[in-house]
């Protein structure tokens, strides 16, 4: 990612907004700590500290994605603006740079108060009016503000903007220290951390400071962005220097080289080459990667880096149909030897074959580089490509040919990524030890990801457990916080028992479950399945490792509320001690090899099954009787506080109700399958989705790939923007009924939103009739808050078919195969700024609408809340994915008082036209 400078139009653009004189849409935030439910700030103790704010315009971005607190920002600036921050004394000022500054600036005005008996103080950052006018015209202006805290802080933060005598924006948020980095702590020797790069901007210039803190923290490598070559930059030379002779790699970002270079590499990443088809685009892109004016400006750079990662970023071949020029297609035939093929032979019987064609086309350039980099100096390279389950190239159709594979796992929860990994891991055949999966913390653009350091500890471990070789983090160090340390955590942890996840082999006879509070056994003829609560299958993630003689069990509970108390066995544990090694612990197996363990909600435990005793030495014995007496403590409070509707299994007229096993998200789940004569609806307690919806006659169009994104019904808030993709839509909802009087069959779901908006509470309803091929949901918000809530809900919807066409009874039909936004009827301009990607609005639509399947001939028609905003059809045509999802207008929801919204959904079979929705949400349960 490259900042690049401000051109000529750009300060045109400013002249002419200052003779204007306007008021524009901006916002702020203290990033990640605005948008985080914790409204914390993590530092490290005893460190330098970064507080990054953000202030944002509105103008000209792709969508409405920004910072927390949103105001009217008067441009020109016809003085400076003032960034007041309350920090506690004991914090040491180190100082502060601002975008279009070229250092790190001690001189601020600073005051001391005393605040409730305590000391503080107070920075007046004054954000000069010019860099101000010129930043905030068109995107944003930043302000980094440094700080070492002592090693224990718990403490506040506040800021405010003032321009013109008007404050804009404030917020008062928890200064935390996560942990102070220890010298000499010991950390791994081959599973490696790679993150992107901090800036170039530190308090003194003291790059060593720096880069002696990546090598303490531990850090293999740090991407640093290169592109045209080291002349003209010789604080980047520092940087690197720095970094090697503390001992950290210096991995350069190569993908603006290549696109520079290789004339025709965006070819690849289109549905046409165009004449010259895709086979000859890809030899010149090949020939401008290897050719001498890449490699001489290769050389004057590849003494300063040890490593190269290629952020490549292709769309892959998966959408049909019509996706593809003559000039490949006829390419494509010659390989297979054949004269030619049609284009419904390539999107028929050829289709899978010709996927692989277009993509080891695709990746050629992967090759240029690669026979680039060894002809100067050979070293290990990254190839950064798709998000694990959604990758847009088969990783096995590059990945045994390069040293790490990246793909880039962004999920909003710790739980969402460890399944992502883990199935990421299981669908393909690239040896596991190569990938060095890409987490976040979220990115200023968004709300925050990771709430905490344990969240980051989980991501680590779970990441090495899984077998992968190592972890890497985007974007830039600067754009997160000290939510890091638990990446510091994790590989101190996985430091002492290393050998295990490299060179141990799965175990075999090894049991480890968690231990249920609530259990049922449901048989269904040629299973019995197991409805446990907590459902302990869903979040706990276990893995055992045979080394020597010895075993290796790391169970991660991702359990936000709950610990586990998991039962550990195997014949061959009989009397053995399970080791931890982390906390200086150990249990001991009884004569069956069995023993329970307990595991804190949100953590991982690791213990060696081991027969050594000098692996007890210093650690203390756990009190086996104390765990079970601990167990049956929390199981008696779980079931006093958790109350569990029934499900009415069996049949009554036409409608029955039966638990079945479906696959979603690369496992099998439980689901509660209510049927009639013309459907099946398989619910799940996963944000109560639909996991299947099973049609007479009809395709499947229920989209079941991604466990974190896929299902009917998808529970989330447009507003707050903290609250999108939150993980309260993937939480396990608790049954509060299910009903079934022959005429329809009801079952309620309910939870509290505690990630997004905690004490606002959610209930949704099924209704489903017995003589119709439809859903009716009824979605209320309760707000149980001392505060009022304003939100807006959203629905998402994915569908497993690849193409469909939007109907509506007073709009044209739209079967364009590309992200879109049907605003409704009537919008006005306040509602439609808050609308998402309002540059993709195509028209207007009425509160019914119809997505027609051209495949499967059928249609599913939606009658939405009259208050809808917005329906949004998002499309990846280079995975092949589509949604239907909408959003309702914002509402105020007071203390104590509710809102509801009802959506009918009918499917209608055979027939390419949409037909009504002609029953109602009916119910007295809301």
């Amino acid at each position: 990612m490259r900042i690049t400078a401000i051109t000529r139009a750009t300060l045109l653009a400013s002249a002419m907004l200052i003779q204007a004189g306007v008021s524009i849409a901006a916002s702020g935030d203290l990033w990640p700590a605005d948008t985080r439910r914790n409204q914390t700030s993590w530092c490290y103790g005893n460190e330098w500290n970064m507080l990054r704010f953000g202030f944002y315009s509105d103008k000209g971005r792709p969508s409405n994605c920004n910072g927390k607190f949103k105001f009217d920002m008067p441009l020109p600036a016809t003085e400076d603006a003032v960034l007041e921050v309350d920090l506690p004394a004991e914090v040491e000022f180190l100082g502060v740079y601002q975008r279009g500054a070229d250092k790190v600036s001690s001189d601020v005005p600073v005051r001391r108060v005393t605040q409730d008996g305590r000391e503080r103080m107070i920075l007046s950052i004054a954000l000069d009016k010019k860099h101000l006018n010129t930043y905030m015209e068109k995107y944003h202006q930043e302000v980094h503000l440094w700080f070492k805290p002592p090693a224990e802080l718990k403490d506040r933060v506040s800021w405010s903007l003032t321009l013109n005598g008007k404050t804009l924006a404030q917020s008062t948020l928890h200064l935390i220290t996560a942990g102070v980095l220890k010298d000499g702590a010991k950390l791994p020797a081959r599973f490696g951390f790679y993150p992107y790069g901090n800036t170039r901007m530190l308090p003194n210039d003291d790059f060593a400071r720096m880069s002696d803190f990546y090598r303490r923290f531990g850090m293999t490598g740090v991407v640093e962005h290169w592109t045209y070559g080291l002349g003209g930059e010789p604080t980047f030379r520092e940087v690197l220097k720095a970094n090697r002779n503390s001992g950290v790699k210096n991995i350069a970002n190569i993908g603006e080289f290549c696109n520079q270079f290789s004339q025709n590499l965006a070819s690849a990443f289109k549905k046409s080459a165009g004449a010259m088809g895709l086979v000859e685009a890809m030899n010149t892109a090949c020939n401008g990667i290897e050719g001498e004016d890449a490699k001489r400006r290769w050389q004057a750079a590849a003494e300063w880096f040890d490593m190269v990662i290629y952020d490549w970023e292709p769309d892959g071949p998966g959408a049909w149909p019509g996706y593809d020029d003559s000039v490949t297609a006829a390419a494509f035939a010659r390989e297979i030897g054949l004269d030619k093929v049609t284009p419904e032979e390539l999107a028929g019987k050829h289709r899978k074959a010709y996927e692989r064609f277009r993509m080891k086309q695709t990746a050629r350039p992967l090759y240029s580089l690669k026979k680039l980099i060894d002809s100067v100096k050979p070293m290990p390279m990254f190839i950064e490509q798709g998000d694990g389950l959604g990758r847009s190239i088969e990783y096995d159709v590059y990945g045994g040919d390069f040293d790490f594979v990246r793909p880039m796992i962004y999920k909003p929860r710790p739980l969402t990524y460890a399944r992502d990994l883990v199935n990421t891991l299981r669908s393909t055949t690239v040896e596991h030890r190569k990938f060095v999966p890409d987490t976040t913390v979220g990115w200023p653009e968004t709300a925050s990801h990771r709430e905490s350091p344990e969240e980051m500890l989980l991501d680590t471990v779970i990441t090495a457990a899984a077998g992968c070789g190592g972890l890497a983090h985007w974007p830039e160090l600067y754009r997160t916080d000290a939510v890091l340390f638990g990446v510091h955590d994790g590989l101190t942890r996985i430091a002492l028992v290393e050998d295990f996840y490299f060179d141990g082999k799965p175990a075999e006879n090894v049991t480890v479950a968690g231990a249920p509070y609530h259990q049922e056994k449901i048989d269904l003829g040629s299973k019995t399945i197991d409805l446990q609560g907590p459902n302990w299958p869903a979040v706990l993630f276990t893995f055992a490792h045979e080394l020597n003689d010895e075993c290796l069990i790391t169970v991660l509970n991702y359990h936000e509320a709950e610990d586990a108390f998991v039962n550990v066995g195997s014949p061959a544990f009989a009397g053995m001690y399970l080791v931890d090694p982390v906390n200086k612990e150990y249990y001991t197996c009884d004569a069956d090899g069995e023993a329970m363990v307990s595991v804190c909600k949100q953590s991982p435990v690791m213990l060696i099954a081991t027969s050594r005793a000098v692996r007890i030495e210093g650690c203390k014995a756990v009190d086996a009787q104390k765990v079970k007496a601990d167990f049956e403590a929390a199981r008696k409070k779980y079931l006093s506080s958790n109350r569990r509707g029934s499900a009415k299994l069996g049949a009554v007229g036409d409608i029955s109700i039966a638990y079945e096993l479906v696959s979603f998200g690369g496992d099998e789940q439980v689901c509660l399958a209510v049927s009639n004569p013309l459907q099946s609806v398989k619910l799940n307690p996963s944000g109560g989705r639909i996991f299947d919806w099973i049609v007479n006659g009809v395709e499947r169009f229920v989209s079941q790939e991604s466990y974190s994104s896929g299902g009917w019904g998808m529970d989330m808030l447009w507003l707050p923007e903290h609250a999108r993709w939150s993980g309260d839509e993937t939480e396990t909802m608790e049954l509060v009924s299910c009903e079934n009087d022959g005429r329809r069959a009801t079952v309620v779901y309910e939870h509290e939103l505690k990630r997004s908006i905690p004490g606002l509470v959610l209930r949704k309803e099924y209704v489903i009739p017995a003589d119709e091929a439809a859903v009716h949901i009824a979605v209320t918000l309760r707000n149980e808050r001392p505060g009022e809530a304003r939100v807006s809900y959203w629905q998402h919807n994915s569908l497993a078919t690849a193409v469909a066409a939007f109907a509506a009874p007073n709009a044209a039909a739209y079967d364009k195969q590309q992200t879109s936004v049907f605003t409704a009827e009537g919008l006005d301009d306040d509602l439609r700024r808050l609308v998402v990607e309002p540059s993709r609005i195509v028209s207007t639509t009425g509160a019914e609408y119809s997505e027609v399947f051209t495949g499967p001939n059928a249609s599913v028609t939606f009658r939405l809340p009259d208050d809808f905003m917005a329906i949004y059809r998002w499309c990846d045509a280079g995975k092949g994915r589509r949604s239907t999802e909408w959003m309702s207008k914002p509402v105020t929801i007071l203390p104590a008082e509710s809102h509801t919204w009802r959506v009918s959904m009918k499917v209608v079979a055979g027939t390419a036209k949409a037909g009504p929705v002609t029953s109602s949400c009916e119910s007295s349960a809301i």
